[in-house]
């Protein structure tokens, strides 16, 4: 048990050939920040590690893994306790996600702890040109105005009450139904005209 920050590993993790450690007990706690493995995480060619007991427990910021993430070619970690718990902020993978070419991770207890809040965006929503994702919440956001397509519609003769000529060049903002028509002398009006 580590009271105070995890270790931190910047060169290449360990690489076990055979089959991985079992732990039937507990499995250790961080109360402290998590590891930060910057390099290449750990590869374990054989079967994986199996806890049978309860699943390593965060509750500080979550492992960070900045490189490639751990490759289990064999049979994926067994979690037939409570799975990990993320007290702090989640787990940031910034290089290749995990690749388990085995069978998947089975997690026997419960899901995965996520208390803290989730990223909000608070603008307007993405637009995901492909097949899209389902967000069963409020969309992904970006904030800032929108894209604002301004096309030169037309120069008009404005002719005022007092029969004096003048030259209004109007500009059409693209809305929803509806068009937003401003002149230079600073009018707006919406509508078709």
């Amino acid at each position: 048990s580590s009271t105070g920050n995890a270790a931190s590993t910047l060169g290449n993790a360990a690489s076990f050939v055979g089959n991985a450690t079992i732990i039937p007990g507990n499995a250790s706690s961080f109360v402290g920040n998590a590891t930060s493995i910057p390099g290449k995480a750990m590869s374990i060619p054989g079967n994986a590690t199996s806890y049978p007991g309860n699943a390593t427990s965060f509750p500080g910021n979550a492992t960070s893994i900045q490189g490639n993430a751990t490759s289990y070619p064999g049979n994926a970690t067994s979690f037939p306790g409570n799975a990990a718990s993320f007290l702090g902020n989640a787990a940031s993978i910034s290089g290749n996600a995990t690749s388990i070419p085995g069978n998947a991770t089975s997690y026997s207890g419960n899901a995965t702890s996520i208390p803290d809040n989730a990223t909000s965006f608070p603008g307007n929503a993405t637009c995901i040109p492909g097949n899209a994702t389902s967000f069963p919440g409020n969309a992904t956001s970006i904030p800032g105005n929108a894209t604002i397509i301004v096309s030169l519609v037309a120069c008009l003769l404005d002719i005022r009450s007092n029969f004096e000529p003048s030259i209004s060049v109007k500009l059409g903002l693209t809305a929803i139904n509806q068009k937003t028509w401003i002149d230079f002398s600073g009018n707006p009006w919406t509508g078709v005209r």
